[in-house]
């Protein structure tokens, strides 16, 4: 780890989330904050936990972590660079502790343990659906032993944990550690109000949180930075006004994007999908798919252009079949995606947290069609006419049947303005560093 100077403090970011890909909408959080925070007289510093360590116990998924890391450039990801002087470390559990024998054998004893309760597990699968984790079982011994040896041997000024499920590793810190570390949620979401949206559609969730859960861990916490007003209002029912901060994402508008366009122009307009795979993503792009035919009958060289990692399931679900439908699936770059779109259709209906894809795209001047959840955090672009909003069929077609591609350009111009003015450099994380400072000084 990179030696900090005397006057600096040391921020340590706790995940298992990739984030050097900047492929989702948490991704690509989680390196803009990294980034935003490392600035005098702070320096960051990221830990990499996996909460599965037979995953974890194949050397091959760890070795190409710094390779991979220092691809994540501004060549490939144009709205969120991540600088290379910020060190990222991770928990090796693929390997035994270097020094001590009753060390090596407590890991040989772990990583049996490990297995027998994963063998246990999959020999239930048959009979019993798999159940989620829960952020009071989220890692195992082995990952919060050498977590809490890191923090010790580290001994940083202030940990951000990023999401609720790393709740497990605050809660194994020794008093000693706990009284002289700041320790901050970053929350992305409100996780009971997620789980329980993607229940009522009929999906699982990835993790199992309710809302006595949520409200035990977020007390744990020295400060909450919530994404989004809306999200920061719970909070403070839970913990108090003073330990919430709202502190969303700051991108810089992309006037002339990178790279060559995935998709060649048409005379039509280019309607433009992109997502990760997951329940609410595969909803949205199902009713996007369920106008499609309407929409093509109205306008017969529009195009509807889907990328990114919820293209799998639309190939399994055979939208690739219907007229003027591009699968991209997942791009290199996302500034190739945006140059082929005039409109960023995103009619997502349930989840939490800020879309961050919304704003990706009015960083690139893409006029943005989402619904009123969609629109959550933005109520004054929707005001504004900076974004479009249409919750109902009849809405949706008026807008991109009856609209000239001028229109969009308008739009796109207007939510470009928008997101500079609100998420654009210096918006969000000079309030953030201030309130961290005074946190290290009390």
């Amino acid at each position: 780890m990179v030696p900090v100077p005397p006057e600096s403090q040391n921020i340590l970011f706790v995940t298992d989330v990739p984030f050097w890909r900047g492929q989702t909408g948490a991704q690509f959080r989680i390196g803009n904050l990294v980034a935003g925070l490392h600035q005098a007289p702070f320096q960051a510093s990221v830990l990499i936990t996996h909460p599965d360590t037979s995953d974890a116990s194949v050397p091959a998924r760890w070795e190409p972590l710094e390779r991979e890391v220092n691809c994540y450039n501004r060549e490939t990801n144009p709205t969120g660079p991540f600088p290379a002087e910020i060190p990222v470390d991770q928990l090796r559990l693929d390997r035994p502790p270097e020094f001590g024998f009753i060390a090596r054998c407590r890991w040989r004893w772990d990583g049996l343990i490990h297995a027998i309760q994963k063998t246990l597990e999959t020999s239930d699968r048959g009979t019993q659906p798999i159940r989620p984790r829960t952020i009071e079982n989220y890692y195992d011994a082995a990952t919060i032993r050498r977590f809490v040896n890191y923090v010790s041997h580290t001994r940083p000024s202030i940990i951000v944990f990023e999401y609720l499920t790393q709740t497990q590793l605050l809660r194994s810190l020794p008093d000693h550690l706990r009284k002289e570390t700041t320790c901050v949620l970053d929350a992305h979401d409100v996780l009971h109000r997620r789980t329980s949206a993607f229940a009522e559609h009929g999906y699982s969730h990835w993790v199992d949180v309710s809302a006595e859960m949520e409200e035990s861990a977020v007390a744990d916490y020295d400060l909450i930075i919530a994404i989004q007003p809306e999200e920061a209002n719970y909070f403070a029912t839970v913990v108090g006004q003073s330990k919430v901060i709202t502190t969303g994402i700051e991108l810089e508008p992309v006037s002339n994007p990178i790279g060559k366009t995935a998709v060649p122009p048409g005379k039509g307009l280019s309607i433009g999908y992109l997502a990760s795979d997951n329940g609410a993503n595969f909803e949205a792009i199902k009713e996007i798919v369920s106008h499609w035919s309407t929409i093509r009958k109205c306008c017969p060289e529009h195009r509807l252009v889907i990328a990114g990692g919820i293209v799998d399931r639309c190939i399994d679900a055979q939208f690739d079949s219907k007229a003027g439908i591009m699968m991209l699936g997942k791009v290199d770059s996302v500034s190739s995606f945006y140059q082929c779109t005039d409109v960023v259709w995103n009619p997502v209906k349930f989840g939490t947290g800020l879309k961050i894809k919304n704003i990706e795209a009015m960083s690139y001047g893409k006029a943005l069609l989402t619904t009123q959840h969609g629109a959550s955090g933005l109520k004054t672009a929707w005001e504004t006419g900076a974004i479009l909003v249409a919750d109902e069929k009849q809405q949706y077609l008026e807008i991109l049947t009856q609209s000239p591609k001028s229109h969009f350009h308008e739009v796109g111009q207007k939510g470009r303005k928008y997101q500079e003015k609100n998420f654009g450099k210096g918006t969000q994380f000079p309030l953030l560093r201030q309130k961290l400072e005074s946190l290290c000084s009390q």
